[in-house]
């Protein structure tokens, strides 16, 4: 029993300190407004509504917060969504020193763990599946546009003043 008393001060410490770090790693975007709860832990109750409900989350914050930025949780990070043609322009002329797109799939796919750290290191199968896309490109195209009209249709309506689809 004395043990037990003896290692409860040590797991407090633990406790403290990794919310400490916690705390400093996501105080940066305290000031970006956040769709759903924003707490330490009730930001979990917002990511589980997140991944039953990420569409009306982001229609949500789309229509609060219209020509900015909010942020939806997840389980494991905040997602920053920026909206607005400014910012998105803004966003388009960082340079990929600064911003890299690859970066930022290999750590949300976590790259390293699903597909193993040499695929990370060594992709060369992006540039298999480039050759083989430039060379069969005229054939899938159609099909490709064809998928995304079909999306636009469904997941973007037109406005009422609109007629048709989203064809060119």
């Amino acid at each position: 029993m004395d043990s037990v008393i003896g290692l409860l001060p040590s797991a407090l410490a633990v406790l403290a300190v990794t919310v400490g770090i916690d705390r400093l790693r996501w105080s940066k975007l305290d000031a970006i407004p956040s769709v759903g709860p924003s707490g330490h832990l009730s930001s979990y109750y917002g990511a589980a509504r997140f991944v039953l409900h990420a569409k009306a989350m982001i229609q949500e914050g789309y229509d609060q917060y219209k020509d900015g930025f909010f942020k939806v949780p997840t389980m494991n990070r905040w997602v920053v969504v920026i909206t607005g043609p400014r910012l998105l322009e803004e966003l388009r002329k960082i340079p990929d020193e600064r911003l890299s797109f690859d970066h930022a799939m290999r750590d949300l796919l976590q790259v390293k763990y699903t597909f193993g750290l040499e695929a990370q290191e060594q992709p060369y199968h992006v540039q298999v599946i480039r050759d083989h896309l430039r060379r069969n490109i005229s054939q899938l195209f159609p099909q490709v546009f064809e998928e995304i009209r079909l999306s636009f249709d469904d997941v973007i309506p037109l406005r009422e003043t609109g007629t048709g689809s989203h064809d060119p």
